[in-house]
């Protein structure tokens, strides 16, 4: 699970609130959108984090594709 410092955690639950007023007109209390905050954390980091490196693995192998392409090029 994504682990945020207390300054970081503080400004997401802020956010949070700002975006359910702004949004979907729902008044969320510090401790409501802490708790919400955290069930998001820990249902989204595990699927970004996988995602993530599906994303970095594609790039290498493309990257690696062009590489070995440029030095067959280079071949006489």
């Amino acid at each position: 699970m994504a682990k945020f410092s207390r300054e970081e955690k503080q400004h997401l639950v802020r956010e949070l609130q700002v975006y359910c007023v702004d949004e979907l007109d729902i008044e969320l209390g510090g401790f409501q959108a802490e708790f919400l905050l955290d069930f998001m954390i820990k249902q989204l980091s595990p699927r970004t984090y996988n995602q993530a490196l599906k994303d970095v693995e594609a790039l290498i192998w493309d990257r690696t594709e062009r590489l070995t392409e440029e030095i067959s090029a280079l071949a006489k």
